[in-house]
């Protein structure tokens, strides 16, 4: 897809954590700069296969992680 960047990461242990290593992960790439957006998609429960189910969108902070 264009416009798509996946990421193979260890698994993260809440939502907020998740979140957070988004943020990192987009910033240290080069993805994305402190004050931009990412769009995260995601399954919950988190490490259930195949539940697909959440979209959210996080501005990029300038301490390295993603807020709602």
């Amino acid at each position: 897809m264009w416009g798509v960047h996946c990421v193979v990461a260890e698994d993260a242990h809440d939502l907020d954590d998740m979140v957070s290593r988004a943020g990192s992960i987009a910033l240290e790439t080069g993805f994305a700069k402190a004050g931009q957006r990412v769009i995260i998609v995601a399954g919950v429960p988190l490490g259930a296969p195949g539940t697909t189910n959440m979209v959210r969108i996080a501005s990029v902070g300038p301490d390295r992680d993603a807020e709602m």
